[in-house]
């Protein structure tokens, strides 16, 4: 062993051991919080899903805060503002019982949706069966009829000086944008943008696209966390929200934000 090394293997170990000690220390907090916080909450007689029903934070992750388990929750922004809004639930000081997560959580490749909110992959097709003659008249029938319905037909309803059709599908004249909205053939469709709100006040996002939601949220310090569902609404617009406008929201604060992804 050179002299170099005996010098600074001491060093090291040193600080390895300093390291070591930290984390336990950490780790230590983190555990006393979270009985801090199953003590409390039963305390209170409170439930897991009663603090669930009221937080709308998943009963996976209230479990994870009181058991120290963050390796359950998706990112360290997300334990944070969880466990803000928890402790703050419960009437315990929301800064200090985030001071007791561990400042060197991993962060993860990719953020997964919450638990049960996943969406589910589509069935695969069967195979389609093998054409004879008789199938194969049919199919150029049906094909035929659908033509004949849809350049012809639209065109009895009436038509513009532009020759197109006067009439949507619900009966109201004019272009539909992406949104639902009514609009005014050759006028863009302007996006629809987040109505006005009061500060410490969760805005309403229904019906603004998952963009200019996060825009907003990133504004206001709040964290979003997207999920994305099908539905009927726009892709990519919001069609739920946690929690509901006009709720108390503080800086830190955790968003759910519901992106449709269509039907």
């Amino acid at each position: 062993m050179k002299w170099t090394d005996r010098i600074a293997r001491p060093k090291r170990d040193a600080r390895d051991a300093a390291a070591a000690a930290a984390s336990t220390e950490r780790g230590d907090r983190a555990r006393e919080m979270g009985h801090v916080l199953r003590d409390r909450r039963l305390a209170l007689g409170l439930t897991l899903g009663e603090v669930e029903q009221t937080t709308r934070i998943n009963r996976l992750y209230l479990e994870a805060l009181e058991a120290a388990r963050y390796d359950v929750i998706p990112a360290p922004v997300y334990a944070r503002g969880f466990m803000r809004s928890y402790a703050r639930h419960l009437g315990l000081d929301p800064e200090e019982a985030v001071q007791a997560i561990p400042s060197d959580l991993p962060r993860p490749a990719g953020l997964e949706p919450m638990p049960g909110m996943r969406r589910t992959a589509p069935p695969t097709l069967p195979p389609l069966p093998a054409l004879n003659a008789t199938t194969t008249a049919g199919v150029v029938a049906v094909l035929l009829l659908v033509v004949i319905a849809v350049l012809v037909l639209p065109r009895l309803g009436g038509e513009g000086n532009d020759g197109l059709p006067t009439t949507t599908a619900t009966g109201a004249t004019g272009a539909t944008g992406p949104t639902g909205a009514t609009g005014t053939p050759g006028v863009p469709v302007v996006a629809p943008t987040v109505p006005p709100f009061d500060e410490g006040e969760t805005p309403d996002f229904l019906g603004v696209t998952q963009a200019e939601a996060e825009r907003v949220l990133t504004q206001i310090g709040a964290t979003p966390l997207i999920v994305g569902a099908a539905n009927a609404a726009p892709v990519g617009t919001v069609f739920g929200q946690q929690p509901d406008a006009g709720a108390s929201l503080e800086p830190g604060d955790i968003v759910t934000l519901f992106i449709s992804q269509g039907q």
